[in-house]
């Protein structure tokens, strides 16, 4: 195990989510296909997105709905969810092709799917 940042160096909100056992532990045996059915999953059950599924309905609205996904500019919601951001940008951090970018070009791989 390579340890490139020292805990010091790690933002507050991350050490605390990384504390908890259910993110770490999930960090730890996620494969990206968990990953990827539970942002499908939140996206589609999420209570926090509701209002935003109704307003998709509207055919003016910058929110919209395909195949019962809700998007932002083509984009997939990421459902605010304890972790579920933490879990994304870790995948994105574990993948040989995007690893170690730092924090904009993670950001900017990350927002040309994800909202």
């Amino acid at each position: 195990m390579q340890i490139l940042l020292k805990p010091k160096q790690i933002d507050l909100q991350v050490q605390l989510e990384l504390a908890t056992d259910q993110v770490l532990g999930t960090l730890k045996t996620d494969s990206g296909l968990n990953l990827v059915d539970d942002l499908l999953r939140t996206n589609r059950t999420a209570e926090s997105l509701k209002d935003l599924q109704e307003e998709a309905w509207n055919p003016k609205s910058v929110w919209t709905l395909k195949n019962g996904l809700l998007k932002y500019q083509g984009r997939l919601i990421v459902a605010d969810e304890p972790g579920l951001q933490t879990r994304l940008i870790a995948e994105a951090h574990r993948q040989v092709s995007t690893a170690h970018l730092g924090k904009s070009k993670t950001y900017k791989l990350l927002c040309t799917c994800y909202y």
